[in-house]
């Protein structure tokens, strides 16, 4: 048994449940209560938390492990103020690791630059001609490559479906970036293993025990089961809990791993097949996200991935055969379009989720609640966003955008996450911007749309038990009520007095999970 005492605790299924002490035997919480001398006596373990503050462990709805492990050795951008920086940079990168055979990149953004312009082919060939370059946009929705990356480009089928490609610039968006990705070398099986345990070490830093991520779009999908294997090597020996978000691509793919024995678990190892992920459109950023209407000042609404047809036919077979659907939609279009493909289905057993759910209207929202559909939101993007929403769609269509508490209030699903890498990973700057609605400076004073601010409990409760909602586990993981599992983050100030401004203070002391630290 291990015991966990002197510290404060906050069960997110009961804010006002007064807590002394835990103990854990066999991963799994076997009494909460009072201090008990005798009952602490008996623990082989004891955890003297000094005053410091546990609560459950935290839970990313959605990001990308194997990605956050690639970004962790490739040359982070998301710093650089000016083109003539980035190059300079990465000059020196690549002086500095001399072995470079494929020089890539991520995290750049148009808005960081000066220039206020996007990365082209010419800049990156100021770098270096002798290699191929890829650098990647935030978003992770276009790509730059040099001449020498575009050069393995294969010129005679550049119709894609999408996507677009332009050589002249060396800018590929969305489908487009498989033209010039899948010439790419893919990392062996033994690489993706140390890229995902370097991943889940990083994120447990940051007091995150379970993550529901998707891997397989990080490479062409003739390389899933090569990622399978790796997962399924290491899944015992994890340092975190993965639900896996499975984006195959077309419907042949997924019938193909459906044959294969492909299905949703909820079992209690550190590895479980979660829902179908589908890429139905682009970023905001990258002004891909798909509209309803034009881009403000523009003259195109985004870029769509799928036609109807294509997306109906995916979410019908996921829904016929018991298996979610998990909806990447940004822009209002195509967030009506994936309602309108949740909505065509029959099975009532199933939760269906659209994740990100940025630009809605107070329609979109109702339809969302009425279709019992849940939502992984990333609070994160605030510090971002709110510096350009407005330019991408304007001030009216604006007002009902991330309006987070709206959703609450209709009884919507919450889920929390990050979308790291494409956002920084950290629950506790998560919540901070959910309650301040600012951006980490501080920006705008009173928040963006502040009316839509939420207080710090429900933004627990969603990085918690709605995060275990959403891979089916709430009566597994979320809370600190008995026979759940030990997955505990320990910070070092009470979340629930502290000043709200000062939530992003918050350290992490611990992680554990199922009662075990590392």
């Amino acid at each position: 048994m291990k015991c966990f005492y002197n510290g404060i605790f906050i069960n997110t299924s009961n804010f006002n449940e007064n807590i002394e002490m835990l103990i854990v035997e066999n991963g799994l919480i076997q009494y909460k209560g009072d201090y008990n001398i005798n009952l602490l006596n008996k623990c082989e373990e004891k955890i003297n938390l000094k005053g410091n503050t546990l609560i459950p462990g935290f839970n990313d709805s959605h990001m990308h492990l194997l990605g956050l492990g690639l970004s962790l050795n490739q040359i982070d951008l998301s710093k650089m103020k000016s083109i003539d920086e980035l190059i300079l940079k990465s000059k020196e990168f690549i002086k500095e690791n001399k072995h470079t055979q494929i020089l890539y990149g991520k995290g750049w953004s148009q808005e960081n630059f000066i220039e206020k312009r996007m990365l082209t082919k010419n800049d990156l060939d100021k770098i270096s001609k002798e290699i191929p370059i890829v650098f990647t946009r935030a978003c992770y929705h276009i790509l730059t490559g040099n001449s020498k990356a575009l050069d393995l480009i294969d010129k005679s089928n550049l119709n894609i479906d999408g996507g677009e490609i332009n050589l002249e610039t060396g800018i590929l968006k969305e489908n487009g970036k498989s033209v010039l990705l899948n010439k790419l070398p893919v990392p062996s099986k033994n690489e993706i293993k140390k890229h995902l345990i370097e991943a889940a070490k990083y994120v447990r830093k940051k007091g995150i025990t379970s993550v529901q991520s998707d891997d397989l779009c990080m490479f062409p999908q003739k390389y899933n089961d090569r990622i399978f294997d790796a997962l399924n090597e290491i899944k015992n020996d994890f340092p975190i809990k993965i639900y896996e978000q499975s984006m195959f691509g077309d419907i042949k793919n997924f019938k193909n791993h459906f044959k294969k024995g492909y299905q949703m678990t909820n079992d209690n190892s550190h590895l479980n097949m979660g829902p179908l992920k589908i890429l139905l459109d682009g970023s905001l950023g990258s002004k891909t996200a798909y509209l309803s209407e034009n881009y403000l000042n523009e003259n195109h609404n985004g870029i769509l991935m799928y036609k109807k047809k294509e997306l109906f036919e995916l979410v019908e077979f996921a829904d016929e055969n018991n298996i979610d659907v998990a909806i990447h939609a940004i822009g209002d279009g195509a967030i009506n379009l994936a309602i309108d493909a949740i909505k065509n289905t029959r099975n009532q057993n199933m939760r269906h989720s659209i994740i990100h759910c940025q630009i809605t209207t107070n329609k979109l929202m109702k339809e969302i609640k009425k279709s019992n559909i849940l939502v992984h939101i990333q609070p994160i993007f605030l510090d971002y966003d709110i510096h350009i929403v407005e330019n991408r769609i304007g001030i009216e269509r604006t007002k009902e955008t991330y309006n987070y508490k709206t959703m609450d209030e209709l009884g919507i699903n919450i889920a929390f996450g990050s979308d790291a890498p494409v956002d920084k990973v950290s629950p506790i700057l998560g919540i901070h911007l959910a309650v301040n609605r600012t951006d980490l400076n501080g920006y705008p004073l009173n928040g963006f749309l502040p009316e839509q601010k939420i207080d710090v409990k429900k933004a627990l409760k969603f990085y918690t038990i709605g995060s275990a909602y959403a891979e089916r586990m709430e009566n597994k993981k979320g809370s600190l009520d008995i026979g759940m599992q030990a997955d505990f983050t320990i910070i070092d100030k009470n979340i629930l007095e502290i000043n709200e401004k000062k939530i992003k203070t918050i350290n992490i002391v611990d992680t554990y999970v199922n009662g075990i630290n590392i």
